[in-house]
């Protein structure tokens, strides 16, 4: 079984005092605390220093994640550490709400700032309400959102966290330090990989199975696991093409991420300490580990898209799963609400489309639209002369976000009968059944009248060129001594786009002109296209 590839995440709690301009400081609080312990251990380790011969004291402290290599342990011990005296929050960055707060917080960590500060502005603040909104802002900054390097990716790239804050009833001066796996420098060369790596799967008629399966045939074929157990980051990962599960985990959260695929990662057991991901297509979420998949024989599938049950050697441990990404028991319940993996695992099989109703595009050409099948690789259009009649494939598209098709060479006035069904190569070749047929006849596009000039007892309508017109209809109707009258005109199609024809009718009648175009269907039987929209004109 591989070592742990997940390494916790450093939250060096270091709550001081600065009085930094502010009003008298109520509580000096410091304490010291692992992120797996925080939960219960936050209330063991407060030191109240608040009596009047302390106050203003300066109380620091610092904790390093054992899991780390030497090397990491003591950069983090020297860098959590390092937060001055002289570092002044008033005024600066000033925010009244968690959401505004953990906004700055989430720029500055994605920016990789290792040292910043901010003011809060509440009413009746204590030091276990400033702690508390402190653990929310981190909490808050580190939701997921729709960017690459934010999130999951954001949380697991942090190696430690220390903050202190002096306060007073109204106002909090906060001061952070964060150590981070990763360099500015180098979350720059990731985000230009990950758009690189997109790019070249062309995903863009992929649908949302297929943009799965090639992220994590792409990120098994290119990395191998680091057996040395130093390299914990998306970067090692993707730059350096070697991690432990942490690197595997979050680059391919990042990958989905940069794909539209919703994504999360998920700590618990495997053999240790591990990381994996849960991820979507459709409403349903499955597990998912590339760590695992990636062999030095080649990518396998024995941990692609399973249920909890068919999730051979890994176990969710809750207490784990609170501790590292959330900070209580009613997270982890939300969580597993929104996130609730599928009980069967995905076997190869794929989904029935829907075809909608088709669209007349012309006196030959139609367009077939249907749904998104989210686990295709491609559909296959099927079309009959008779609902019951021997069916003929029209083709075969590739790509499963691709969701329509123009079909030409109809015969006008003939109707069709299509029908549509998905296909897959993930994991098996399947066929999802066919979808529910739909009829359509081709007749002539509908006429546009432009405009009608007259003249004396006479009037000439003017409409745009109709394909595969070989005629139009031209429809008058008015009413001379009481009398109504209905003209039916036959103009022969020209060559110009805009047609026209003469008709003779009395003067000073009001006329109401309609036109329709006319084809050739079956046995050269005349085919109508709807009439245009009603034009009235006087006559001279």
């Amino acid at each position: 079984m591989r070592k742990a590839g997940i390494a916790s995440v450093v939250l060096a709690v270091t709550l001081l005092v600065q009085s930094a301009g502010m009003p008298e400081v109520q509580t000096v609080y410091a304490g010291t605390v692992s992120e797996p312990e925080m939960t219960v251990a936050m209330d063991a380790s407060d030191v109240d220093v608040s009596t009047s011969q302390n106050k203003g004291q300066m109380v620091s402290g610092s904790w390093t994640n054992p899991d780390l290599t030497p090397a990491e342990k003591v950069q983090v011990k020297k860098e959590v550490s390092q937060i001055t005296d002289g570092v002044e929050a008033t005024g600066v960055n000033t925010y009244s709400s968690v959401s505004s707060a953990a906004k700055y917080m989430r720029k500055q960590m994605v920016a990789r700032n290792t040292l910043f500060q901010m003011t809060y502005n509440g009413n009746g603040l204590t030091r276990e309400k400033v702690t508390t909104l402190i653990h929310d802002m981190m909490k808050k900054a580190c939701e997921i959102t729709d960017k690459a390097q934010e999130g999951d990716y954001l949380y697991y790239h942090m190696m430690g966290m220390s903050w202190r804050y002096a306060y007073t009833p109204t106002q909090a001066q906060i001061i952070v330090q964060v150590s981070y796996r990763t360099t500015a420098a180098q979350e720059k060369q990731v985000k230009a990989k990950l758009s690189s790596v997109i790019s070249s799967l062309k995903l863009s008629k992929c649908s949302d199975m297929q943009k799965i399966k090639q992220i994590h045939d792409y990120l098994c074929s290119n990395t191998t696991y680091d057996y040395t157990y130093s390299r914990y980051s998306a970067y090692d990962a993707l730059i350096g093409k070697s991690a432990v599960c942490q690197g595997y985990a979050t680059a391919f959260y990042a990958l989905c991420k940069q794909a539209g695929i919703k994504v999360c990662c998920v700590p618990g057991y495997a053999g240790g300490d591990h990381l994996w991901n849960l991820v979507k297509f459709g409403n349903k979420w499955y597990n998912i580990d590339t760590t695992w998949d990636s062999q030095k024989s080649g990518t396998i599938y024995t941990y692609f898209l399973k249920s909890n049950s068919d999730f051979i050697g890994h176990s969710k441990n809750l207490d784990i799963y609170k501790t590292y990404r959330y900070w209580s028991s009613s997270d982890v319940s939300e969580f597993n609400s929104s996130h609730p993996v599928w009980t069967t695992s995905y076997q190869g099989q794929v989904g029935k489309p829907t075809l909608k109703p088709v669209k007349v595009k012309s006196y030959n050409t139609v367009q077939l639209t249907w749904s998104k099948v989210n686990n295709a690789s491609g559909y296959i259009v099927w079309y009959a002369t008779s609902k019951r009649g021997s069916y003929q494939k029209v083709k075969t598209i590739k790509g499963g976000a691709v969701t329509n098709i123009n079909v030409s060479g109809l015969i006008p006035g003939k109707t069709y009968y299509f029908k549509v069904q998905a296909y897959t190569d993930i994991l098996k070749n399947a066929k999802s059944g066919n979808s529910a047929v739909v009829s359509v006849k081709t007749v002539p596009g509908k006429v546009t009248i432009d405009h009608i000039k007259t003249a004396s007892k006479s009037i000439t309508p003017y409409w745009k060129k109709v394909a595969g017109a070989n005629h139009y209809q031209i429809e008058v109707t008015y009413t001379y001594k009481k009398t109504s009258y209905k003209l039916n005109r036959t103009a022969t199609a020209g060559t110009k786009s805009m047609q026209s024809k003469k008709i003779n009718v009395p003067k000073g009648v009001k006329c109401k002109v309609r036109i329709r175009a006319i084809t050739k269907g079956v046995n050269g039987k005349k085919v109508y296209g709807s009439y245009s929209k009603t034009k009235t004109i006087t006559v001279k």
